[in-house]
C-alpha cells in the first residue's frame, strides 16, 4: 500500500492507474488464493481498518484550517490510491466469502458498511467509485443486503444532494447496487425500481437550479436511468413514459433548435449540455441492451429524431471547442463515443440519412490529426485469429500475470479504471470493469462503428474510403504514420468480419484492389501484432470474395515474397498469410499447394540466424497441417523428423521457437490420429519422435514449453494409450498440479481430466506411489495430501485455491470421472474425502448450534442424538471456501446417483450386512450415518449455497433410504433414528432471516419426510408439522406485509412452494387413511400390531385438518392463479391489472415455472379435500379460522346481493379443477 500512494508512482495519471493495478493483482493473488475463509475474514477487517484510517486522513485535511492542518495536499492525493486498492480487494474478499461474511457486516465494532458507506464523500472520483463497487460486492455476496443497501443510499442522496461529492458518490452506489440485481437470482422488490426513477428524475430536472452541482447532478441521473435499464422490461415498461420524456428533453427539438443553441451558452453550459446528453444516449443504449421487447416501431421513431440531432451536433463539435477551449474537449469526446456505442447497437438502415454526417466523424476519429493512439493490446486481438495470439508473447498468453502483463504493453494510456467510464460500474460482470481512457475508448467504438457501417455503402464510396485509407497510410510518417495504420486496417478487419456474417459482398475490382493493398501494406509492417492481424484480414477477404481465381493469386504472392524477401518482417508476414488464407474455405484441398506451402515453410523453420522467422513460420506449418487434414498424410513423416531435429538442436534460450515446435507437434500427432496405434516400423519411429519431443520439452525451464509436451502427450495418450508410460506421465504432472504458472496448471488439469475418463484408478495408484518414494524431500502440502487422501484430495486442495473459471472446471470434470470410476469399488475412501472436505472449515463448530424448541405438552426436543459437528483441525485439509464444500456435497448425491444403478446391496441393510460377512464388500447403507452427518453439517452452515445444498442431498437420502427396513427391529426402518437429526437440520431453514430459496427447499423436504412414512411417533410428526405450520402462517400474511427484501416472485415461490409441501403431506395422510380403513390391508395389520397410528394413519391426517379450511382456500386460489396463467396469449389483456393472489402483473413470467412446478400436486390434494366434504362446504368466516387468510376471489363477494349459493360455488370450483386439468 505503501508503494502505490509514493510520490514517484504518480506523477502521471496512467502511471498512477497502471501502479494500482499492480498493487491490486499482489493483493488478489495473496489475500484471494493463498488464504482460507478464515484468514480471509481476519484481512477484511484489517482492510477495514486501513480503510478508516485513511478516511481519517481525508477528514482531517477537508475540515482542519490550511494553517493548522498537519495533513498536506498530496497525502489526501495518495489517500485516494490505497483507498482504492484497498475497497477493491475488500470487495472481492466479500464476494468471494459470500454469506459465510454476514458476521463480518453484523460486527459493530468494525463498522464496515459504515466504512465503505462514508467513502462515497471522499473527495476523488476514484475512490467513491472504488467504494460503490464495493457495495456492489456486497450485494452479490449477501443478496439480503441489497434491498437495505439501496434504501440507505437513496435516502441519503435524497437528503445530500446539495453536496456534489454525495451526489455523484451515491448515485454511483445506487447504479453499482442495481447492477448488482443482474447476479442476484432472487431480485429486489419492483417499489426499488419506482423508488430510483423518481430520484432520478428530480436530479435531472433540479440539475440546472444550482450551478456548482449541476454537473453531477446530470450525471447522477443519467446512471441512475442507464442502470435501472438492467432490472429489465418488466420493470422498464412502467416507466418508459416518462423516460421518452426526459429524452426528449436532453436534445433540441429540431436541428434548427440546435441551430440556435450554437448561438448562446458558455463553456460551463457546454459542458453541462454535452454531459447530459452523452448519459442520455449512454441510457438508450442501456436500455437496447437490456431491454429489447421494449423497443417497437413506435419508441425507435420517437428516438430517431434524438439521435439525428446527436449526430448533427458531431459536425459542430470542432467549432465549439474552438470557441469554448479545451475545457469542454473530454465531455465532447465522451459524447461523441455515446454516439458511436448507440449507433453501433441499432441497425444501421434505421440512420441511412445520417452516414455522410457519421463517416465524415468516423474518418477524422480514425485518421484526424489529433487522434490519440489506442493501446494495441485494448483494440487489436479482438480481430486477429485466437491461435495467431500465441506468437505475440505473454502479455496474451494464460498466464496468472496477465494483469501486469497488459501494464508493460499498455502503452502511454496505461491499463483501464472505473473513473474513466462510471457508467459502466452496473454492467453484469464479477470482476470490477477497466473501461480505457475515453479517447482510446473513442478509437475502439469507431472501428465498430465503421465496420458495421461499410457493408451498407455504395461500390464507389467504399472503393473512395479505401484508397483515402491506402494515401493516408502511404504519405504520414513515423508514430502517427503507425498508429493511423493500425487503426485503419482494424476497421477494415472489423469490416470483413461484419461482411462475413451478412453474408454480403464485398464490391467489384475496384474495391478489392485498395482493399488488398491495405492488408499487404499491414502484413510487412513492423507491428507484430498489425501482422497478425492482416493474415486474418486476408483470410477474411478470401471467404468474402470467394473466388479460386483471387485465393491462388494471394498465395502466388505470398510464395513470390517469400522467395525474394530477406528481411524477417516480411519472410514472418507473408509464411502466417500461407496458413491463414484457407482457413475459412473448409481446409486446403489442393495437394500441389500443399506441398509448395510445405516445402517453403520447412526451409523458413530452419533458418537458425532468425528465431523469430522459425517461430512464424512454425507456427504457420502447424496451421496448415491442421488445415489440410488427410491431404497432410504424406508430409507426415518429413514434418515429424523436422520437428525433433529442430526440438534437439535449437538452445533452451529461444523458448518463442521451443513453443512452435510444441504446436507443430501437437498438430501433427492429431493428423495422424489412431494411425499412431499401428505396429510397423514407420509408425513406431514416428511414435519414439513423439516421445523423445515430448521429453526435451519437459525439460524446458519455460512453463509455456512445458505445457506444450503436457498437451501433445495428452494427444498421444487419445490416439495410442497404450503407448504412453503413465507412470512417467502422472509423476509428472503431480508435481506440476501446483506450479505458479496457470497455463501449466491447465494443461496439467486437462491431461488429468483424459487420463481420469478411462483409467482413473492407475492415475490415482501412480501420484501416490509418486509421493512415497520421495520420503526424505521437503514435502508440500500438495504431497502431504496425496499421501493422506490421493490424488482426488489433492485436486480438491486444488479447486479451492483456483480462480480461474476453465481450470476450476476441468477439475471438478477430473474428480467427477475419477468418482465414476473408482466410488463403488472405494466407497470408505470417497466418502471420507467428502466427509474431510465438508468438516474442513471455520464454521464447523457452529454448525450444530442448533436450537431447540419446548413442546406445548412441555417435552423438550430429544436432541441426545442429533451430531454435532467438531472443527477436525487433524484432517487433511484446512479451512476450505464454501464453494469447495458446496461441490464435495455434489459429489455425494452422485455416489448416490451411482450407487442407485449398481448392487441392489447399496439400498439394502440385511443384504448389505448378508454380503459383507462372505466378502470384502462396502455398500452405501453400511455409511447412512455419515451421508445424514454431512447433509446435517451442510444444511446447518452459514452458506447459503452450502445450506440448499445440504438440504437437496438430505432430500435425496430421504427418497432412496426411507423404505429400508431395519433388520434389527422388524416393522420399523433405518431411517427412524434419524429422526431428530433431520428436524435439526430443518428448522434453520424456517427461521425468519432464512432466504426464500433455502425455506422453499427446506419445505419440499418436509414433505417427503412426513410422506415417506420414516416417522412413527405422533410427537416427533409435530415438530416436523410445527415448521410447515409456521410457514403457512407467513404465507397467510400475505406479499403486501411480506419482507421486502428480494423481488415479488420470491413470495411466489415460497408461497408455492409452502402450498405444494402440505399437499403432499395431505395427499399421504389421506392415502394412508383409506389403506388403514380397508379391511385386512398390511397397513391395518402392521398398525394393529404396533397398536399405534403411523403417519400414514389418522394421527398425520389429524394434524392436517387443523388447517384444512384455510389449506382449501389457498390451494383453490392458487389453482385460479395458475388457470389464468395458462390462458392464450390473446387473452392476456383478461389478466386482472394487480396480478393474482400469490404474484404480481410485474412478475408474471418469473411466476409460471412456480405455478408449473406445483399445480399438478395442488390439483390432486383439492380434488382429495372436495371428494372428501362430498362438494358440500360450510363457507366459514376468516374469523371462524384457524389463522387468517388469503382472500380469493372464488365465493368470495363484496355486497350480499352478489352472494352466490353453494351449488354455484361448487360448480365454479368443479370448473376449475377441470380445466385447470385439461389446460
Amino acid at each position: 500500500m505503501e508503494w502505490v500512494s509514493h510520490a514517484r508512482a504518480m506523477q502521471y495519471p496512467a502511471d498512477a492507474v497502471s501502479c494500482r493495478c499492480c498493487v491490486s493483482f499482489i493483493l488478489r493473488a495473496t489475500l484471494g488464493t493463498l488464504l482460507g475463509e478464515k484468514a480471509q475474514i481476519a484481512a477484511a477487517k484489517e482492510i477495514c481498518q486501513l480503510i478508516s484510517k485513511q478516511k481519517r486522513v481525508v477528514d482531517a485535511a477537508l475540515h482542519e484550517g490550511n494553517m493548522e492542518t498537519r495533513v498536506s495536499p498530496a497525502e489526501v492525493t495518495a489517500s485516494q490510491h490505497v483507498l482504492v486498492c484497498a475497497l477493491l480487494e475488500l470487495g472481492s474478499l466479500l464476494q468471494d466469502l459470500s454469506s459465510t461474511a454476514a458476521p463480518l457486516l453484523q460486527d459493530t465494532s468494525i463498522g464496515m458498511l459504515d466504512t465503505v458507506i462514508s467513502v462515497l464523500l471522499h473527495p476523488s472520483p476514484s475512490a467513491r467509485l472504488a467504494a460503490a463497487w464495493c457495495l456492489r460486492c456486497v450485494a452479490v455476496g449477501m443478496p439480503a443486503q441489497v434491498a437495505m443497501l439501496l434504501d440507505r443510499c437513496a435516502e441519503r442522496l435524497n437528503a445530500l444532494k446539495s453536496c456534489p461529492e454525495a451526489v455523484a458518490g451515491y448515485s454511483a452506489a445506487v447504479a453499482a447496487l442495481l447492477g448488482a440485481v443482474q447476479l442476484c437470482p432472487l431480485g429486489i422488490s419492483h417499489s426499488k425500481g419506482k423508488v430510483v426513477m423518481t430520484l432520478a428524475e428530480d436530479l435531472l430536472r433540479s440539475a440546472a437550479q444550482n450551478s456548482r452541482i449541476s454537473i453531477q447532478r446530470t450525471q447522477g441521473g443519467w446512471l441512475l436511468l442507464s442502470a435501472l435499464s438492467t432490472l429489465g422490461p418488466t420493470v422498464m415498461e412502467h416507466h418508459l413514459p416518462r423516460l421518452l420524456l426526459l429524452w426528449k428533453c436532453a436534445f433540441p427539438l429540431s436541428v434548427k433548435d440546435m441551430e440556435n443553441e450554437l448561438r448562446r451558452g458558455d463553456s460551463f453550459t457546454w459542458q453541462v449540455t454535452l454531459e447530459g446528453r452523452a448519459g442520455a444516449l449512454c441510457a438508450m443504449k442501456s436500455l437496447v441492451v437490456h431491454c429489447k421487447d421494449l423497443l417497437t416501431d413506435d419508441v425507435i421513431s420517437r428516438l430517431l429524431p434524438l439521435l439525428s440531432c446527436a449526430v448533427a451536433l458531431l459536425n459542430q463539435l470542432p467549432s465549439i471547442i474552438k470557441s469554448y477551449g479545451n475545457q469542454i474537449k473530454n465531455a465532447a469526446t465522451v459524447f461523441r463515443l455515446r454516439v458511436y456505442e448507440i449507433l453501433t447497437m441499432l441497425q444501421p438502415k434505421t440512420y441511412e440519412e445520417s452516414f455522410g454526417t457519421v463517416l465524415k466523424q468516423l474518418l477524422n476519429d480514425l485518421t484526424g490529426p489529433e487522434i490519440t493512439a489506442c493501446a494495441e493490446l485494448n483494440l487489436l486481438p479482438s480481430l486477429c485469429y485466437s491461435q495467431d495470439l500465441a506468437l505475440l508473447g505473454p502479455g496474451l498468453q494464460d498466464v496468472d500475470q496477465h494483469y501486469v502483463e497488459e501494464q508493460l504493453h499498455g502503452g502511454s494510456s496505461g491499463g483501464g479504471t472505473l473513473e474513466y467510464d462510471p457508467f459502466t460500474i452496473f454492467e453484469k460482470a464479477q470482476e470490477v470493469p477497466t473501461p480505457l481512457p475515453p479517447a482510446s475508448a473513442l478509437t475502439a467504438a469507431a472501428v465498430q462503428l465503421f465496420g458495421g457501417i461499410f457493408p451498407h455503402l455504395g461500390v464507389q464510396q467504399r472503393a473512395q474510403i479505401l484508397e483515402q485509407f491506402c494515401e493516408f497510410v502511404r504519405q504520414l510518417k513515423g508514430a502517427r504514420q503507425q498508429t493511423v495504420h493500425i487503426h485503419v486496417v482494424a476497421a477494415f478487419c472489423c469490416t470483413l468480419k461484419c461482411l462475413a456474417s451478412s453474408r454480403k459482398e464485398l464490391g467489384p475490382e475496384e474495391v478489392q484492389r485498395p482493399a488488398l493493398s491495405l492488408l499487404l501494406g499491414a502484413l510487412e509492417g513492423s507491428n507484430p501484432l498489425l501482422r497478425c492481424m492482416a493474415a486474418e484480414g486476408l483470410a477474411r477477404l478470401v471467404h468474402v470474395l470467394n473466388d479460386p481465381n483471387f485465393t491462388v493469386s494471394i498465395t502466388l504472392l505470398s510464395f513470390e515474397k517469400l522467395k525474394t524477401a530477406r528481411d524477417a518482417i516480411t519472410r514472418t508476414g507473408h509464411a502466417l498469410a500461407l496458413s491463414a488464407v484457407y482457413r475459412y474455405l473448409s481446409g486446403i484441398s489442393s495437394s500441389q499447394f500443399l506441398s509448395a506451402c510445405v516445402g517453403v515453410l520447412f526451409t523458413l523453420s530452419q533458418d537458425s540466424t532468425s528465431p523469430e522467422v522459425q517461430m512464424w513460420a512454425l507456427h504457420a506449418l502447424s496451421m496448415v497441417v491442421d488445415l489440410a487434414g488427410p491431404l497432410y498424410h504424406s508430409h507426415l513423416e518429413a514434418s515429424f523428423s523436422l520437428v525433433l531435429r529442430l526440438l534437439l538442436s535449437t538452445p533452451h534460450t529461444h523458448v518463442e521457437v521451443q513453443q512452435s515446435l510444441g504446436r507443430c507437434l501437437n498438430a501433427l500427432i492429431t493428423s495422424m490420429g489412431p494411425d499412431l496405434q499401428g505396429e510397423g516400423a514407420g509408425v513406431c519411429a514416428v511414435r519414439t519422435s513423439c516421445l523423445v519431443g515430448c521429453a526435451v520439452m519437459q525439460d524446458s525451464q519455460d512453463c509455456l514449453v512445458q505445457a506444450q509436451a503436457i498437451s501433445c502427450l495428452q494427444q498421444l495418450h487419445m490416439f495410442a494409450p497404450r503407448f504412453v508410460n503413465l507412470a512417467s506421465l502422472v509423476p509428472s504432472l503431480c508435481i506440476n498440479l501446483c506450479s505458479s504458472y496457470l497455463s501449466l496448471r491447465r494443461a496439467v488439469v486437462a491431461c488429468l481430466r483424459q487420463l481420469a475418463q478411462k483409467e482413473a484408478v492407475e492415475v490415482s495408484e501412480h501420484a501416490v506411489a509418486l509421493v512415497k518414494e520421495l520420503p526424505r524431500r521437503d514435502n508440500t502440502q500438495l504431497d502431504v495430501t496425496i499421501k493422506e487422501v490421493g490424488l482426488e484430495g489433492a485436486l480438491f486442495s486444488l479447486l479451492d485455491r483456483e480462480s480461474d473459471p476453465c481450470l476450476c472446471r476441468d477439475i471438478q470434470e477430473t474428480l467427477v470421472h475419477m468418482m465414476s470410476s473408482g466410488a463403488e469399488s472405494n466407497l470408505a475412501h470417497w466418502l471420507k474425502l467428502c466427509k474431510d472436505v465438508l468438516s474442513a472449515s471455520a464454521d464447523s463448530a457452529a454448525a450444530a448450534a442448533v436450537e431447540t424448541q419446548q413442546e406445548e405438552d412441555g417435552d423438550r426436543y430429544d436432541d441426545s442424538s442429533v451430531f454435532h459437528a467438531k472443527s477436525e483441525s487433524s484432517g487433511p485439509f484446512n479451512n476450505l471456501r464454501w464453494s469447495t464444500r458446496v461441490f464435495s456435497m455434489e459429489c455425494v448425491c452422485r455416489i448416490i446417483a451411482q450407487c442407485e444403478n449398481r448392487d441392489p446391496a447399496h439400498f439394502n441393510m440385511a443384504l448389505a450386512q448378508e454380503q459383507r460377512l462372505h466378502e470384502s464388500a462396502d455398500f452405501l447403507v453400511l455409511h447412512l450415518a455419515d451421508l445424514i452427518r454431512m447433509a446435517f453439517m451442510a444444511a446447518t452452515d452459514h452458506s447459503d449455497q452450502l445450506r440448499l445444498a445440504g438440504l437437496q442431498t438430505l432430500l435425496v437420502i430421504i427418497r432412496k433410504f426411507s423404505s429400508v427396513p431395519e433388520p434389527e427391529f422388524p416393522g420399523h426402518v433405518i431411517l427412524e433414528q434419524y429422526q431428530a437429526n433431520v428436524g435439526a437440520a430443518l428448522r434453520p431453514a424456517f427461521h425468519v432471516d432464512a432466504p426464500p430459496n433455502v425455506t422453499a427447499k427446506a419445505c419440499q423436504v418436509c414433505s417427503a419426510w412426513i410422506a415417506s412414512g420414516v416417522i412413527s411417533d405422533l410427537r416427533d410428526l409435530r415438530r416436523v408439522h410445527q415448521l410447515l405450520a409456521s410457514s403457512l402462517a407467513k404465507v397467510q400474511v400475505g406479499r403486501d406485509v411480506a419482507s421486502q427484501l428480494y423481488n415479488e416472485s420470491t413470495f411466489t415461490m415460497e408461497t408455492l412452494a409452502v402450498l405444494k409441501a402440505w399437499a403432499e403431506v395431505y395427499i399421504t395422510a389421506v392415502q394412508g387413511s383409506r389403506q388403514r380403513e380397508s379391511p385386512g390391508s398390511h397397513l391395518q395389520q402392521q398398525s394393529d400390531e404396533a397398536g399405534t397410528a403411523g403417519p400414514a394413519g389418522a394421527g398425520l391426517l389429524k394434524l392436517v385438518q387443523t388447517d384444512l379450511a384455510t389449506l382449501s382456500r389457498l390451494w383453490l386460489a392458487a389453482l385460479q392463479d395458475h388457470a389464468l396463467l395458462t390462458l392464450p396469449s390473446q387473452y392476456s389483456s383478461h389478466l386482472p391489472s394487480t396480478g393474482g393472489s400469490f404474484y404480481t402483473a410485474e412478475t408474471v413470467e418469473q411466476a409460471r415455472p412456480h405455478y408449473y412446478s406445483a399445480w399438478a400436486t395442488v390439483l390432486h390434494a383439492t380434488a382429495l379435500w372436495l371428494n372428501s366434504t362430498g362438494f358440500i362446504v360450510v363457507d366459514e368466516g376468516p374469523a371462524n379460522l384457524s389463522r387468517p387468510v388469503t382472500p380469493t376471489s372464488m365465493g368470495q363477494s363484496t355486497s350480499l346481493s352478489s352472494v352466490k349459493s353453494p351449488e354455484d360455488v361448487n360448480t365454479d370450483r368443479l370448473h376449475l379443477i377441470l380445466g385447470t386439468e385439461l389446460s
